[in-house]
């Protein structure tokens, strides 16, 4: 390891030690938060990763989905309290203090890396519900038959023919070479058990390519065989109210939903824009309490009663002018993330 990359983990294991300690400044997060983006979004581009070409596809940069992926990192407990990173420090196998630099880093960088792929999900299941159906519905076939094992390699999760490693030196199929013939061969085929037996013959039946499919890459012929896009209805808004008004939750956990949404908008607030000095302190806290009372108003009446503007105006004293030029445009799309928010919650009851 080179010396910049020595100095890294020094850097890192002395902010975390003085979170652990209670003797941290605003300078220390800052810094963690460069850091942590930095491993994970080099992680990502490195990996290939399924959420680089989501990112391309809906206009999010790399570097916006590391700083999201890493929010979870520094959310705070009632107490005040970094919440995550106080289990974090608990599950070392020693004091902070007491390990070397390189185990702390590869420790935290796997936390990271296990929130990374949480959000990725998330993102997933937000911009491709029918994808994001698919492959957990393959994964978990996968796991109930034996025809197929699961990997982890460089290119991914990797669906490997089981007990057949003769083919490993070989290239990887193109899975547009595939497509045709899993269609054919898919007629008639409903059940994802019958679909992956079709996926395994035609993988069997050629000796040319590696007996093996990267994960994304049977979502694609799965998705191809049902003529899935990706487009997305224009009603958001109304399927939105509609679920808000067609719940089956109890009153308790509508209040531990909103919760949930409310800590995860506070901490994108603190990462995406106070700690990078797009807010001051005063506008992050009134844009916070402001997106709160509007959530309130979403669960108890179905919508929003007042303009955005009259919401911020009672905790912050702004003109028109500079609300147009400093808030409008950050306020508005964190409303429009917790809204997306709030209805994944809605929705996800497995």
């Amino acid at each position: 390891m080179g010396k910049g990359g020595k100095f890294f983990i020094n850097d890192l294991k002395g902010i975390l030690s003085r979170i652990f300690h209670e003797k941290y400044n605003f300078k220390d997060i800052t810094e963690l938060v460069r850091i942590s983006r930095v491993v994970i979004e080099s992680h990502l581009r490195n990996t290939g990763n399924l959420s680089v070409g989501l990112c391309r596809t809906h206009g999010i940069t790399v570097p916006d989905l590391a700083y999201d992926s890493i929010a979870e990192a520094f959310e705070k407990d009632s107490s005040n309290n970094f919440s995550t990173l106080k289990h974090f420090f608990s599950s070392l196998r020693l004091s902070i203090d007491e390990l070397p630099g390189d185990e702390v880093y590869f420790a935290y960088k796997a936390m990271l890396l296990k929130i990374a792929y949480a959000q990725i999900a998330h993102m997933y299941a937000q911009f491709d519900p029918a994808g994001f159906k698919i492959q957990r519905n393959i994964k978990e076939t996968v796991l109930r038959t034996n025809m197929f094992v699961m990997r982890k390699t460089v290119l991914g999760k990797v669906l490997v023919v089981a007990g057949n490693c003769e083919a490993e030196n070989l290239p990887y199929i193109d899975p547009a070479k595939l497509l045709q013939e899993f269609r054919e061969k898919s007629l008639n085929k409903k059940t994802s058990a019958e679909l992956l037996g079709v996926l395994y013959n035609c993988l069997m039946q050629q000796d040319e390519f590696r007996k093996e499919i990267k994960l994304s890459d049977a979502v694609y012929l799965f998705k191809s065989l049902f003529e899935i896009t990706d487009e997305r209805s224009s009603g958001e808004t109304d399927s939105f109210e509609e679920m808000l008004a067609n719940n089956f939750y109890e009153n308790f956990e509508i209040e531990q939903i909103t919760n949930n949404v409310l800590e995860k908008i506070k901490t994108r607030i603190f990462i995406d824009y106070y700690s990078r000095g797009k807010l001051t302190k005063q506008h992050s806290e009134a844009i916070y309490f402001s997106i709160a009372d509007v959530v309130r108003d979403w669960v108890s009446f179905g919508k929003n009663h007042v303009s955005y503007y009259d919401y911020l105006t009672k905790y912050i004293q702004i003109e028109p002018v500079d609300y147009r030029d400093i808030i409008k445009d950050k306020f508005e799309y964190l409303i429009k993330q917790t809204r997306k928010e709030f209805a994944l919650y809605l929705m996800s009851r497995e």
